[in-house]
């Protein structure tokens, strides 16, 4: 019994140590994956949309790539959405799509205060069909596959060399078509918050690497005194099963004694 109470402990405080250091989110790719080739298939193949993605490039890091892949394809998600009534299936799945970005952004630690302004000059705006954009996606959660069980730094440094043709938001916007799907007016922003917050500078920022350190030291704190706690209550309960035992024997020879008195006094009364 007191074997099985030890490895629970054991086992509560390894689970501890791993949330606190290991890995900050799951496996955020469900299932909805699967569902992308019936999603093209719902959608017109003469719809087109216009798509705001960055190429890759050999020298521009995997990470770097991702960073603003995520907020591009969680962008025009987010717009594609709109296009559909509310009850249509393929909400359904671009919702779940969303998610699934969703937590890749949780994975990499991608917030709402990173700018990527900086680096407008890498991006593309293409007028494509459904099925190219859904490889983008595709591509965009491989690489975060990829990348994601492997050490990479949070800083990106991007290349000199390349110099794409930028179009401008308001281009970008023009150039999207809705003809052939139900239009449903979108309660969202337009591109405000995007253009604010979304895009990314490529450091990530000292207020991540400030709370993933006070995070970590709360952790330490806490497992070395649940140690202590635990600890204390092995000896506790160790020194209370010794004395336990000294009472046992000692009983036993009390009542030798007074039995061995007892005859004494007989055979003197005798």
């Amino acid at each position: 019994m007191k074997k099985t109470k030890t490895w629970i402990i054991i086992c509560i405080n390894l689970q501890l140590f791993l949330h606190c250091f290991g890995k900050p989110c799951g496996n955020p790719i469900t299932d909805a994956v699967n569902d992308i080739p019936k999603l093209v298939g719902n959608i017109p193949n003469d719809y087109n949309m216009s798509v705001r993605y960055v190429p890759e490039k050999d020298g521009l890091p995997k990470h770097c790539w991702l960073y603003m892949m995520v907020v591009e394809m969680t962008h025009n998600l987010d717009k594609l959405s709109s296009k559909f009534e509310n009850t249509s299936q393929n909400v359904l799945i671009i919702k779940n799509l969303s998610w699934i970005f969703q937590g890749i952004r949780q994975c990499i630690q991608l917030n709402d205060e990173m700018d990527f302004d900086s680096a407008s000059s890498l991006y593309r705006v293409e007028v494509i069909k459904a099925r190219d954009f859904f490889s983008y996606v595709t591509s965009t959660i491989e690489v975060f596959k990829e990348i994601n069980d492997t050490e990479y730094s949070r800083l990106c440094i991007l290349p000199q060399e390349y110099e794409f043709e930028y179009t401008t938001e308001d281009d970008f916007l023009i150039l999207d078509s809705n003809h052939d799907l139900p239009y449903v007016p979108s309660t969202r922003k337009n591109s405000s918050r995007f253009d604010s917050s979304a895009r990314s500078g490529f450091s990530t920022g000292t207020s991540i690497q400030y709370s993933t350190v006070l995070i970590a030291l709360a952790c330490l704190v806490i497992g070395f005194l649940l140690g202590v706690l635990c600890l204390w209550k092995f000896k506790h309960r160790q020194t209370q099963t010794q004395d336990n035992l000294s009472a046992v024997a000692v009983e036993p020879r009390a009542e030798n004694e007074s039995r061995h008195i007892l005859q004494l006094a007989k055979i003197i009364s005798v």
